[in-house]
């Protein structure tokens, strides 16, 4: 069987071409500091404000910064509605960044010196409940990603595939059950413009 759908969010089509994390941390300081933004519901920062002015925003993101380790809070009247805490290598690139919704973890990752995502853990109500790892190429590509639930049993695993041009052709997922996924991707002039899902179902 095959779907076909002429539009699908782009950002993640780019998201799953990088599977990283900007190199652009250096910390400016040593000694922490905080730091207040107004910001929107999840976490932008929009401009630098006073810590005064803060209670005038209905978003606010704090920025605490020490040599390795960042810690950021979203607030809504007054209360935390989201927490990052990022912790670096010793060159300022991110080796492990945790998220909450409010003081629940939620999202837990690794990053190697390469700034390639590693490892991803998933929380529901703090109970650790799924995990992916991530495998990459010669070429820095990624190659393929194991997925597993909380007892360490193997749920799918997902192949990925990419044209001449380094951009996204095929991503294959294989269940467990030996059910058969295939997303295929077209593009012209650069762009994706076709999006093609099939089934052994």
């Amino acid at each position: 069987m095959k779907y076909y759908c002429k539009q699908i969010p782009v950002v993640m089509i780019i998201l799953i071409f990088t599977l990283h994390v900007p190199n652009g941390n250096t910390l400016d300081y040593q000694n922490k500091e905080i730091r207040y933004y107004q910001s929107n519901d999840i976490g932008m920062k929009i401009k630098d404000i006073l810590e005064k002015d803060a209670p005038s925003y209905e978003f606010v993101l704090t920025v605490e910064k020490s040599v390795d380790l960042e810690e950021r809070k979203l607030y809504s009247d007054n209360e935390i509605i989201k927490q990052w805490k990022i912790s670096f290598y010793n060159n300022n690139v991110i080796r492990e960044k945790r998220e909450y919704d409010g003081n629940s973890l939620i999202n837990l990752t690794y990053y190697d010196r390469r700034s390639r995502l590693t490892e991803e853990h998933f929380y529901s109500e703090n109970r650790f409940y799924r995990k992916t790892i991530y495998s990459y190429r010669e070429d820095q590509k990624l190659d393929q990603t194991k997925t597993f639930d909380s007892k360490g049993l193997l749920i799918y695993q997902e192949f990925y595939e990419f044209n001449k041009q380094g951009m996204l052709r095929r991503v294959k997922r294989l269940w467990n059950d030996g059910t058969v996924h295939i997303s295929s991707f077209k593009y012209g002039k650069g762009r994706l413009i076709e999006d093609v899902f099939s089934t052994n179902d």
